[in-house]
């Protein structure tokens, strides 16, 4: 209850909040992305399309994918089986920039560094 009062607390109409009963799940259902993607991109920083044709989809990224997949059963969460398929065509405009290479290119401090 406490969660749904925060909610209405921060709410405004200029912000869109959806309350998630199993965060946990959501949470670890948007790491497959972040954990991989986000970051690989930020590290190399190439695009996740150049970062396909780099070779590295198949390499690092999609084997990084599983990690997290493991580490969320470990957790207790089950996420989709279609999940790694799901997140690797969820970006399918070719050369898609995610935030953290965004950050990285101007030189703005990155969700890691935001949050240490």
């Amino acid at each position: 209850m406490m969660t749904k009062q925060f909610i209405d607390l921060i709410s405004t109409s200029g912000n869109d909040i959806i309350y998630h009963p199993d965060a946990k799940f959501h949470r670890y259902k948007k790491l497959v992305y972040n954990a991989t993607f986000n970051t690989t991109c930020a590290l190399v920083g190439l695009d996740t399309g150049r970062l396909e044709l780099a070779g590295t989809l198949d390499t690092v990224t999609i084997p990084a994918m599983r990690e997290v997949l493991k580490i969320a059963k470990a957790d207790g969460v089950e996420l989709p089986a279609d999940s790694i398929n799901s997140v690797v065509h969820s970006d399918d405009s070719d050369w898609f920039k995610p935030s953290m290479l965004i950050d990285v290119e101007k030189g703005n401090p990155i969700e890691l560094e935001a949050i240490s």
